[in-house]
């Protein structure tokens, strides 16, 4: 799912290359840390799915971080706010 933007350059996998083109692909490879990134978005305003999906993702092997996709998500977003106001 393409929220508002989200991560439209530089896709690192299929998937994310298919979230871009249609709003409701919902694949997400779990060792993709933009495609775990775009799966926590997805849940938003929901601060409790949202951390459902922080713990699914930790079920994975080979899953990023957690750190590492709320880094993904708040350098995404201040990004695409940034763009906004230009």
């Amino acid at each position: 799912m393409v929220v508002a933007g989200f991560m439209e350059r530089e896709m690192t996998c299929a998937e994310c290359k298919k979230a871009v083109t249609s709003r409701f692909h919902g694949v997400y490879n779990m060792t993709c840390l933009k495609c775990c990134a775009r799966l926590v978005v997805s849940a938003r305003p929901h601060k409790l799915h949202q951390e459902a999906m922080l713990q699914a993702i930790e079920g994975f092997k080979q899953s990023p971080s957690r750190p590492d996709i709320l880094a993904c998500i708040k350098q995404n977003f201040s990004q695409n706010r940034a763009q906004r106001l230009v």
